[in-house]
């Protein structure tokens, strides 16, 4: 009975540091997404400024 209990338990905290472990990929997943709207975001507008420029 208590040994059972106990795998309960571990198997708890391994599903708990899963949960953790999987939002922190989700959150860096999504840091890098913004990351490269933001570079996008950049290129273009350094493309209208030469653009501008050379105009």
């Amino acid at each position: 009975m208590y040994v059972k209990k106990l795998e309960g338990k571990d198997e708890e905290v391994a599903r708990q540091r899963n949960q953790r472990e999987a939002e922190r990929i989700i959150e860096a997943a999504q840091v890098n997404r913004q990351r490269s709207v933001f570079a996008s975001m950049n290129e273009v507008q350094l493309l209208i400024l030469r653009k501008a420029k050379g105009a």
